[in-house]
């Protein structure tokens, strides 16, 4: 034979999925969030590229977007005195506890892990800033714009073989009107520890504006890690929240996510390694190719 046919390649790259009004609002978003505030200076090529999620991006489909564009303030309200509600969300709770208000730590507040092996503080106290990016803020322009302007969040290390004698409890309040707040918690659970994550977001009646948190999560072989994720009271009808996790995937840890929201009847389906909740309404999200079994354990 003295020619072979070249191989016909299928998987061609298909343009950004760009709705014209969608991404001039996004893009006024994010130029009112610069103007306003000190960001990471990261994420910028990933947010210039990737489209602004609209109801025709399959992973936003269910999720009505045009609530996320009102113009954000800076927020006047930084603590939990000033917001007038609990430091803890549940009465007599025996847990460790990190609160932040409009996405600032609230030291007064917090009562920080104080145990052999554990190292937990605000992204703004610890020695390292956050995460790098990884997959969903290469693929998701709401992810990218957390890691933009993310500068406050829980830096969580729990050494190797420790296990917590007490949840771990991270509460964030949201107070005030048009709201845009960014936290990213960066958690790294070393072998054979253990360690119960329970993150609780609360919010005032009147709250409006937007919530963004992405977790990463490392967890080494041998570990056990359980993270509920509870909404409460989450604000008012203008209110929206937007949660990111990236967790992980091997067979030699035992994690497990939950996300029961007090006050709302609703099932949660975790296909893959992304959720993004919103307005207290479940959203699937596949990121990536791990699957994960029906009860959210892997």
């Amino acid at each position: 034979m003295t020619g072979t046919a070249e191989p016909i390649v299928m998987d061609l790259k298909r343009a950004p999925n760009v709705h014209a009004a969608t991404q001039a609002k996004g893009e006024a978003l994010r130029a009112a969030l610069a103007a306003q505030r000190t960001g990471t200076g990261l994420a910028s090529e990933q947010l210039d590229a990737l489209p602004v999620p609209h109801r025709r991006v399959e992973r936003w489909k269910h999720t009505p977007v045009a609530g996320f564009w009102s113009t954000p303030e800076a927020p006047s309200v930084q603590t939990i005195e000033a917001a007038g509600c609990e430091a803890c969300p549940v009465p007599g709770l025996h847990a460790y506890r990190i609160v932040f208000v409009n996405g600032t730590f609230d030291a007064k507040a917090s009562d920080l892990p104080v145990h052999s092996g554990v190292r937990c503080a605000p992204i703004s106290m610890s020695d390292s800033g956050a995460s790098n990016s990884g997959h969903l803020e290469s693929t998701d322009w709401f992810a990218a714009l957390n890691q933009a302007f993310a500068t406050e969040g829980m830096k969580l290390h729990v050494a190797k073989g420790v296990i917590l004698d007490r949840p771990v409890l991270v509460h964030h309040h949201t107070s005030g009107e048009h709201n845009a707040n960014f936290l990213r918690h960066d958690i790294h659970v070393e072998a054979n520890a253990q360690v119960d994550l329970i993150h609780w977001s609360t919010a005032s009646d009147s709250s409006t504006g937007m919530l963004n948190i992405m977790t990463h999560m490392k967890v080494e072989s041998g570990a056990v890690v359980a993270l509920d994720k509870v909404q409460a009271r989450w604000g008012g009808p203008q209110s929206r929240h937007v949660m990111w996790a990236a967790l992980p995937s091997p067979r030699d840890k035992q994690a497990a996510l939950r996300s029961p929201r007090t006050s709302v009847v609703a099932t949660q389906r975790l296909p893959a390694k992304l959720a993004a909740l919103q307005n207290c309404q479940s959203v699937t999200a596949p990121c990536g190719t791990s699957k994960i079994p029906r009860r959210n354990q892997w």
